[in-house]
């Protein structure tokens, strides 16, 4: 596909937006089965035991110790298990903004509506790891190499997602 005479492929944005959209479901599908798992079953029982041991303290001394040792444990049962359901949904609940925000809705609106920014100038490729970036001349650092050499100058033309920053086409007017 050309973008404005420029030789585009636009398969690196669709794949990472899909791996991003798959990435946010699975973290729906993790809320929803905790909400499962989190469901609390032995706290009914326990309400259940400690009612029966609230009828039975009026007479006995020890059975009132039990039930006072019970509301005890389950009090701090119940502190340890909101702490723990509210730490997991707020981690995956800032995974699931970040994810949207930062990553599927720009790479869905810059697939969809497919306004491209162009870049023509002098840039550099950078390795770090197994990523490769493009810095260009104004500061923008984009995602991607399209297959250029790593820890090198070029000048030319790059065509990008205007909200992913996604590299997805370069020509190169003068090497190094």
């Amino acid at each position: 596909m050309n973008y404005n005479g420029i030789e585009i492929n636009e398969f690196p944005l669709l794949f990472y937006t899909i791996f991003h959209t798959i990435l946010l479901l699975a973290l729906i599908a993790v809320g929803v089965v905790g909400f499962f798992v989190f469901y609390d079953k032995d706290g009914k029982k326990a309400k259940k035991r400690m009612k029966a041991l609230e009828a039975q303290a009026k007479d006995s001394p020890k059975v009132q110790k039990r039930l006072e040792k019970s509301r005890r444990k389950f009090k701090k049962h119940r502190k340890e298990k909101i702490l723990a359901i509210v730490g997991i949904y707020g981690l995956l609940t800032v995974m699931f903004v970040l994810n949207s925000v930062f990553c599927v809705v720009p790479g869905w609106m810059d697939y969809a509506i497919k306004d491209y920014e162009i870049y023509e100038g002098e840039f550099e490729t950078i390795s770090s790891g197994r990523d490769r970036f493009i810095e260009t001349g104004d500061g923008v650092t984009l995602f991607g190499n399209q297959g250029l050499g790593t820890e090198k100058t070029y000048y030319g033309e790059i065509v990008y997602g205007k909200r992913s920053k996604l590299a997805l086409g370069v020509r190169v007017s003068n090497g190094e």
